[in-house]
Formats: C-alpha cells, structure tokens, sequence
C-alpha cells in the first residue's frame, strides 16, 4: 500500500533561524533537526537522513529521489532552481503515490560547510565531501526505488556526479520534461 506523504514548501533557507522555526517534516525528529542546524560535517549529516530514510522506510513504499540543478547549473538562480526542485518532488509524489526523500532539507547545512571549505581552499575549488559523503552512500546504498532527473541535471557538477553513481550501481533513472514541472509550477 502507497501513502502520500506531505511534506512542506521546499524553500531555500536565509538563515539557521528558518531552520529552527520550521515545521518538522513528517518522519524527522528533534534531534534530526538540531543535527541539521549544528553540523555542517556531510558525514554527520548522512548519519541523520539515514535516520530519516529508515523511518520512511518503514511507514512508506517506495521512495523515490531528485537529482537536479541547486546551487550549480540550470536557471543560473539558486532560488529559481529550488522552485523547480520543489515542483519535480510534488510531481514524482502525484504521479508516483510514493514518497520522495527530500535532500533541500540539508542544503543550509551544506551551503556552510561549502563557505567554510572554500574560505579555506579557494572560492573555485569544489567540496567533493558533499558528494562522497553524503549523496554518493545514499545512492551506493540503493535506499532508493527509482532517481528522477530534472531536465537540465547535467549543467549541474552535483546532479552529474549524482548521476554517475546511479550509473555505476545501475540504479534506475526517469527523466522529468521541464514542461512538465513548470505545469505543476503554475
């Protein structure tokens, strides 16, 4: 049996203040989210959405996940993207009737821990450990039933590197047609 779980608006956070005052996902803890606010470290923060999957896990089947342009790539705007990240994750959940793992949720933490690499190594140089660390054993794992890629994942260093992992460990892929998002967007 499918349940739709809502979850809600995916907004790209300002301040850690927004996430401390938002409501709690379904499936996420307190400590989810003090874990969230605190860390910046993507090993840690892969320890909590593993939290997360495996409560979803038990309640929901199957889970689906997003890959797309955030803060690289696609419409060259990191809040224009995250509204049509959001649409792309509305849409697989109608469509689908499973649930979608929602990554946004980390992304604050992420943009810190990306501000404090870079101050350190240079504004060019990429964080890597976001992507071996945190995305690359979520999709190792397989915790996923299908990866859904928003037309224009490849102008995206993450979603490209997201991409190939699916590749290496044959996980299965479903592209979303732009029209269709910007309609669930309308």
């Amino acid at each position: 049996m499918n349940t739709v779980i809502p979850q809600p608006a995916l907004l790209p956070w300002k301040s850690r203040a927004d996430i401390r005052d938002m409501k709690l996902p379904y499936f996420w803890s307190e400590m989810d989210r003090q874990v969230v606010q605190e860390f910046t470290e993507p090993s840690i923060l892969y320890l909590s959405a593993i939290s997360i999957l495996e409560k979803i896990k038990r309640h929901v089947s199957p889970v689906y996940f997003v890959i797309g342009p955030m803060t690289t790539g696609g419409l060259g705007s990191v809040e224009e993207n995250f509204k049509v990240f959001e649409a792309a994750i509305e849409l697989v959940r109608h469509k689908t009737g499973g649930a979608v793992f929602n990554q946004v949720y980390f992304e604050d933490s992420f943009q810190r821990y990306t501000a404090d690499f870079q101050s350190r190594h240079g504004v060019d140089k990429y964080p890597i450990a976001i992507m071996e660390d945190f995305y690359g054993p979520l999709l190792r794992d397989t915790h996923f039933h299908r990866v859904f890629r928003i037309e224009g994942w490849e102008t995206s260093k993450g979603a490209s590197w997201e991409n190939k992992v699916c590749e290496e460990v044959f996980m299965p892929t479903t592209d979303i047609a732009m029209s269709l998002i910007r309609q669930r967007m309308d």
